[in-house]
């Protein structure tokens, strides 16, 4: 009869032990796998808010909104829209900064905005009525009668806060002949012209400024509803521009400018990043960004 020693027995303890648990493993691995139980997925509540369907297979479908009311929008639902992501978080800032959209025209003064842009969400906006009009002390829109207006509604001193002599706000306009520097006027001056009210006169104001100033009384056409018989009435006396370092100044600098934007800002960087700084306006050609038209246009604004 054969005996094992000591270190024999612990061998083939420890080959039993191992022997067991590769035949728990097995048998575990081996067991079937129930596919027909439902996998639960968590439902995204803010997706439901903001119109996004969910479907049997868990695949998300967008829709756009039919409209939307441009004080209240957030950033998320303007990127639905069509907007650029930089370009909704500009359209935010400029609500957070105070201003109060009236009117669906009043999209046009955020600066971020294409033409494009601007005729694509024009049908889509929907104005909620406390918004059209500037409060004041009774309700809005209501119209009174003599003898049926409050007690205190002939009282100039409470009423003409409410009601400004309009006199003030309506330039008379130019009947002679005359022409004003396009680069200094403000927007008084500008409403003097015929043909030009107080939104023109902004965006005008608001475009020069956003160029830098104008190099060419043309320029004016680039502003919404100027017609090229009100060219007539400027002239460029003063020409001095505020100019575009190509190589210092930032991307959000560069997007800024009307000439440029997003995509032509971010070749700008792109190309200062590999081939290091602009020299002339050949290397801001060679990215592929601007037209001839367009660098026509750039080029008295560029310095290196």
């Amino acid at each position: 009869m054969n005996h094992y020693d000591k270190s024999d027995r612990r061998a083939l303890i420890v080959l039993a032990i191992f022997a067991a648990v590769l035949a728990v493993v097995v048998w575990i691995t081996s067991r079937p796998v129930d596919t027909t139980a439902e996998t639960s997925v968590p439902v995204d509540t803010d997706s439901v808010r903001n119109n996004t369907v969910v479907d049997d297979t868990s695949s998300t479908t967008v829709v756009p909104p039919t409209s939307f009311d441009p004080n209240t929008v957030d950033s998320a639902t303007l990127v639905l829209l069509g907007l650029k992501p930089n370009q909704a978080r500009s359209f935010i800032r400029y609500r957070n900064a105070g201003a109060v959209f009236r009117t669906p025209l009043d999209i046009a003064h955020v600066y971020s905005l294409e033409d494009s842009d601007i005729d694509r969400l024009l049908p889509l906006v929907s104005i909620a009525s406390q918004y059209q009009h500037r409060r004041t002390k009774y309700p809005i829109g209501q119209r009174y009668e003599r003898d049926t207006a409050p007690a205190d509604y002939h009282d100039k001193s409470v009423y003409s806060h409410h009601r400004p002599d309009t006199t003030s706000y309506s330039p008379r306009k130019f009947t002679q002949p005359t022409t004003i520097d396009l680069n200094t006027a403000d927007t008084a001056l500008l409403q003097r012209i015929p043909g030009i009210g107080r939104n023109i006169a902004t965006w005008i104001v608001r475009h020069r400024d956003r160029l830098g100033g104008f190099h060419s009384v043309s320029q004016l056409l680039e502003v919404r509803y100027v017609e090229p018989s009100m060219l007539q009435w400027f002239e460029i006396k003063s020409d001095s521009l505020r100019h575009i370092n190509l190589n210092t100044m930032t991307f959000a600098q560069l997007s800024s400018h009307p000439y440029i934007g997003y995509d032509r800002a971010k070749a700008i960087s792109n190309r200062r990043r590999l081939y290091g700084p602009f020299t002339d306006i050949q290397a801001l050609r060679a990215t592929g960004f601007f037209t001839n038209d367009t660098l026509q246009l750039l080029a008295p604004y560029l310095e290196y």
